[in-house]
């Protein structure tokens, strides 16, 4: 079935405005938290990153993609903004599918190999691009940036009902990112989840 997929992860200036609609802190009401949720995380007022202080994002980090969070913030932020999360295989219909060759592509840039400054990895804390820049990390035939490396993504295994990660972040060392390597691979099968970045 037909989907959208947005450009780029969620900014911590898009997430803002959904703390910041909490009066800047997790109001952990019914209408967009789960149970579990306001079981978890009363008391948080922003996500877990060094991005955020008392609930507010740092000015200078604000379109960078927002990480830190785990899987029930993000089903609140899509409740909220009206959105849904991609799924695994719908994550990688956008990431890797060529339409207009209607195959899938070995990496999302196409066939090539990797070359210096189409991903964001292999770096150190804090190295992640603005979600909202033009990049030169390769965009995919759809559109999408930053689909491998910058930050982990938070996807819904729908077949199995589990969050998981995909894509690799900032600092996965760039030699995982060749078309026969295992870790690679696993990236794009997906790995347990834990606190990443996410798209809408």
């Amino acid at each position: 079935a037909p989907f959208f997929i947005g450009e780029t992860e969620v900014s911590n200036r898009q997430f803002s405005r959904f703390v910041a609609a909490q009066g800047n802190r997790y109001e952990l009401s019914r209408e967009f938290w789960s149970r579990k949720a306001r079981e978890v995380l009363e008391g948080a007022s922003g996500p877990r990153s060094s991005d955020w202080v008392l609930g507010e994002c740092q000015e200078e980090r604000l379109d960078d993609p927002v990480r830190g969070i785990t899987w029930l913030e993000v089903e609140a932020y899509a409740k909220w903004a009206a959105l849904s999360v991609p799924g695994r295989s719908e994550w990688l219909v956008a990431a890797f599918w060529d339409f207009a060759q209607s195959r899938a592509q070995p990496f999302p840039w196409g066939a090539g190999p990797l070359r210096d400054g189409m991903l964001r990895a292999g770096g150190k804390e804090g190295q992640t691009s603005v979600a909202s820049e033009e990049s030169t990390n390769a965009a995919t035939p759809t559109g999408l940036r930053h689909v491998l490396g910058n930050v982990w993504e938070l996807v819904l295994d729908r077949s199995s009902g589990k969050w998981i990660r995909v894509g690799g972040s900032f600092n996965t060392a760039l030699e995982a990112f060749s078309a026969d390597s295992e870790r690679f691979r696993a990236y794009i099968r997906g790995e347990p989840q834990r606190e990443s970045g996410f798209w809408p």
